[in-house]
Order: structure tokens, then sequence, then C-alpha cells
């Protein structure tokens, strides 16, 4: 299940745009943005800070990198190349 997490600006009705932080494999929606020696430093706060008129979302949703199946490259197209002859 994904959450869209406000961070900075989201409930202002006259904002210019919006910025989505979207975090990697085996990403969080916090703790991807700060070092873990200190949380306070959330860098996506920092942007809303610096830039008073934008919206700042974080995306959360869980995607561990163990999960992820399928084939490699090499064998996709090994799998190509040995059906055409």
């Amino acid at each position: 299940m994904s959450e869209l997490i406000q961070v900075s600006g989201c409930e202002k009705t006259e904002r210019l745009g919006d910025v989505i932080f979207v975090h990697g494999l085996d990403g969080d929606a916090r703790s991807t943005w700060h070092s873990s020696e200190k949380p306070d430093d959330f860098w996506p706060a920092w942007l809303g800070e610096d830039l008073s008129n934008v919206g700042v979302w974080s995306l959360g949703y869980e995607v561990h990198a163990s999960a992820w199946k399928g084939t490699t490259c090499h064998s996709s197209i090994e799998q190509r190349t040995s059906s055409r002859f």
C-alpha cells in the first residue's frame, strides 16, 4: 500500500507546483531523505523552507529488492536469440 505524505506547503491552494520525492528499492518515505545520525535533517523539508510557493510531498510504498523476481538481461537475450534459429 502506498501513502503520499505531506511535507511542506501542500495545503496552499495558491502554490505554483508540487515536488514529490520517490524512494528506490528498500527505501522509505522518510529515512531515505535524511542521515541515520540526524533524522531531523530531512532535506525535503529544507526544500519546502526555501520554496514556500511549492508543495513538497514524499511517496511511501513498500518495495524490497529481495522481492524482485524475473529474468536477467542475459537470459532474456538468450531466449530471444535462440527462438530465431
